[in-house]
Parts: structure tokens; C-alpha cells; sequence
């Protein structure tokens, strides 16, 4: 029994030590880093347009809407998109959304004289609602940026801002899994 032991023990090391020698030579499971080009270029019609109906198709799937789908109102040309445009997306996607919210959060502070968003009384409305509400950070590029259009990076957190808070807000909170609800322990 001990000598069976002994031999599992060996085969053990042995298979660790062949292990760390090819990882140390970059043979075991090396692959090639692929490099992320980004850009400045700013978020064109298409692009924003592509990615505003996969959200609606995921965002209806999880939170099982199967009402007529809403147009988007983002041409699919390869102008720039506007902050606006996106922010009145956002809003219809939020519509969607909040019958089926399960909780209303603490609504966020927000000061609307950070908005960099024109004159257009409505847009700021939208904007003011949904930075409220966490949709939108309250002094992100989308909302307080200084060009009207938005790069692939800022357009990114704009999107993952908003489906985070989505899916927070359409799921039943658990205090097993959320610190917030577990008061103090007692």
C-alpha cells in the first residue's frame, strides 16, 4: 500500500514538474495575445444602430416582452451618431424595460446645469430621467461630454451603464447575495 503511494506521489510530481518546465517555456497553452485596435473616431449610425437592436432583442428576451418591437429612430447610414440620438434610444429601451422593474431604487442626485446636451428641453427631460433613475452616469460623456458624438469606448460605457442598471432594476434583489439587504448581521 505505502509503495502504491509512493508511485502516485511520484507520478504527481512528476506531472507538476513537466507542467511548470512547459509553462516556463511558453509551449503549454501559449497562445498569441490578439492586440485591441481602438479609435477616436467617433460611433457611426450603423454601428450604434447594430448594437441598439441587439440590446432590444436581449432586453426582450430576458424580461420575456413580446409586445411590437418599437423602431429605432438611428438611421443606418455612417454619419456620426449623436449623444441625443443615443439618449432617446436609451429611453425607448428604458420604457421597455420598466414594467417590469421589481423595485425603485434611491434616485440619483444629479445637477441638470452639468448637461451638455443644446437647448432641446426634452432631450434634457430624458436625460435628467434616466441619469435619475442610474440609467446614465451623471456626468458621463453621453450626458455632460464635450463633442456631440461619442467615441467606441465612451459609447461602450454608455451601453454597459445602462444594461447593468437594466438588469439590476428587472431582477428581485436577494438579501443572500446582496450586502445592501442583509442589515447588520443580527
Amino acid at each position: 500500500m505505502k509503495t502504491r503511494a509512493s508511485i502516485l506521489v511520484l507520478i504527481a510530481a512528476l506531472a507538476m514538474l513537466l507542467t511548470c518546465v512547459a509553462g516556463s517555456q511558453g509551449t503549454l497553452g501559449d497562445s498569441p495575445t490578439k492586440v485591441v485596435k481602438t479609435t477616436d473616431a467617433p460611433v457611426t449610425h450603423r454601428e450604434a444602430s447594430t448594437i441598439i437592436a441587439r440590446m432590444e432583442s436581449v432586453i426582450r428576451r430576458v424580461i420575456h416582452n413580446s409586445s411590437v418591437k418599437g423602431t429605432s429612430k438611428i438611421a443606418a447610414d455612417d454619419q456620426a451618431v449623436q449623444r441625443t440620438e443615443l439618449l432617446k434610444e436609451l429611453n425607448r429601451l428604458f420604457e421597455i424595460c420598466r414594467p417590469k422593474f421589481k423595485f425603485t431604487p434611491d434616485m440619483t442626485a444629479y445637477d441638470p446645469k452639468e448637461f451638455t446636451l443644446g437647448n432641446d428641453a426634452n432631450i434634457k427631460a430624458v436625460a435628467g430621467k434616466l441619469v435619475n433613475w442610474g440609467a446614465v452616469g451623471k456626468v458621463a460623456p453621453l450626458v455632460s461630454g464635450s463633442k456631440p458624438t461619442l467615441t467606441v469606448a465612451e459609447f461602450g460605457d454608455a451601453v454597459g451603464f445602462f444594461l447593468l442598471r437594466m438588469s439590476e432594476l428587472t431582477h428581485t434583489p436577494s438579501t443572500k447575495f446582496s450586502p445592501a439587504m442583509m442589515g447588520d448581521g443580527s
